[in-house]
């Protein structure tokens, strides 16, 4: 079993006791035929713990609750996603100097969006987390950037695919990731991490 697929056990077991309902949202695996298909439309080869991650869970059904604290893209998503980003600054709807406002953080390329970074997650407004697969001096291909769609923060959030993973399923084991509820139905509100602003607050 590689470290991904660990990772991936873990969160499943914590999911399937503790909010079911998320667990049955994540997507079966996806082959390798569409992973191959995917590398040839965007031209990159993807990271073998992307590869991995995707052999576990092609992703998560639209709206569902954020196993990572974001939506998981199936791979059909990313690259409809990134050609739309793209064509925004084809077509000239972000200003040609709209790439000099990035504040890009250290080993991120300075850029309101790179054709090299694949959105592969979201939260349900215009935030993303993308793979960045051509970082600057000091990044790590694979590197997780947070991509803010009002903001202009460009920052790294994992080293990688396979960090963010195992991250996420050491927080959940520590109890630092809580499945909230409704207090009046029990019915799940979300997944949410200790460290993030609680809406009800």
């Amino acid at each position: 079993m590689t470290d991904v697929e660990s990772s991936w056990k873990r969160i499943e077991r914590w999911l399937e006791a503790g909010a079911p309902e998320a667990a049955s949202e994540l997507l079966p695996p996806t082959t390798l035929a569409a992973i191959a298909k995917a590398e040839a439309t965007l031209g990159m080869t993807l990271p073998d713990d992307y590869r991995a991650s995707l052999l576990c869970h092609a992703g998560e059904e639209q709206d569902s609750y954020g196993v990572m604290g974001h939506m998981l893209w199936p791979l059909t998503k990313v690259i409809s996603t990134r050609a739309m980003m793209l064509k925004f600054k084809a077509d000239g709807v972000w200003p040609p100097e709209i790439d000099g406002n990035a504040r890009p953080g250290p080993g991120v390329r300075k850029s309101w969006f790179h054709e090299a970074w694949l959105p592969i997650a979201a939260n349900g407004s215009r935030d993303m987390v993308c793979l960045d697969l051509a970082p600057a001096e000091g990044g790590t291909v694979g590197q997780l950037i947070q991509y803010f769609g009002d903001m202009k923060d460009r920052n790294v959030i994992a080293p990688s695919v396979g960090d963010w993973l195992a991250q996420r399923a050491d927080d959940m084991a520590s109890g630092r990731v809580i499945a909230k509820r409704d207090e009046s139905t029990g019915d799940l509100i979300g997944l949410r991490h200790i460290d993030d602003p609680d809406d009800d607050k």
